[in-house]
């Protein structure tokens, strides 16, 4: 996929596709069978490519909102 913007991945992905990226980019050994039939992932990225600039985004509440909120501690909705 390097070089282009929009690219689509048509290899088939597994679910130990991420702990082989991880091991392929920090060069680590191989955890076992969960990763050793998956591919790398590198066909996603393209790592050679110029980094977009940064642009903060204005979000409604500030850091302060949440570290000084007294509400009431609840579970969050996870269902």
């Amino acid at each position: 996929m390097a070089g282009s913007e929009l690219a689509c991945s048509f290899s088939t992905h597994h679910f130990g596709s991420i702990l082989k990226f991880i091991e392929a980019t920090f060069d680590l050994p191989s955890l076992g069978y969960a990763d050793a039939a998956a591919d790398d992932l590198s066909d996603c990225f393209d790592f050679a490519q110029t980094p977009l600039a940064f642009h903060a985004i204005a979000a409604p509440l500030d850091a302060a909102h949440f570290l000084n909120d007294k509400g009431p501690r609840t579970d969050p909705d996870d269902d």
